[in-house]
């Protein structure tokens, strides 16, 4: 790696960029379980006659499809990550290590642990069935990672106000951020 390449790394910029796709990942996780709010509760509490007759599916069929689910949004928040960083002209190699951090975290339970704890207890908060509270946690979760990946390129994207075309103007969001 020579020198000017390493200038163009920012590392504040990177771990935004982690941070917004371990929200956005575990946000859909939550979404996908919460379309299937009943027979997660039925696993949890051990009742596997109640999950078979909610589905037609093996157990590991459903964990698998959680996998799966977690998997198509990384792809997806990649190719996004990609995408606006080209559109924007922010240095490819800040993605490529992004992408590179996460997906080398996935399968060695980097988003477990502590963190999924403290994601539970504030899903937990929005109500009582499975079903609603994971809706509504990971409909904020997800909100909260594209909010962190648009602040983020506001903040290092000098082109990203022209591509909007708030050159003159302000919007409410500015007041914001």
């Amino acid at each position: 790696m020579t020198l000017a390449m390493m200038k163009k790394i920012n590392i504040v910029f990177i771990l935004s960029e982690i941070f917004s796709m371990i929200f956005f990942i575990h946000g859909v996780q939550r979404l996908y379980i919460a379309s299937q709010g009943e027979k997660y509760y039925a696993l949890l509490n051990n009742n596997f006659e109640k999950y078979y007759t909610l589905s037609n599916k093996q157990i590991s069929d459903f964990m698998v499809s959680d996998a799966y689910w977690a998997i198509y949004a990384f792809i997806f928040y990649a190719f996004l990550i990609f995408f606006i960083n080209y559109k924007y002209k922010i240095y490819h190699i800040n993605s490529v290590i992004v992408i590179g951090i996460v997906f080398f975290l996935f399968p060695l339970g980097g988003f477990g642990g502590i963190v999924k704890i403290y994601l539970n207890y504030f899903c937990g908060l929005f109500g009582k069935s499975y079903g609603t509270s994971f809706l509504v946690g990971g409909s904020i979760l997800t909100i909260i990672g594209i909010l962190i990946l648009w602040v983020t390129l506001k903040k290092y994207s000098s082109n990203f106000s022209k591509k909007q075309g708030r050159n003159e103007r302000r919007c409410a969001a500015d007041y914001l951020f």
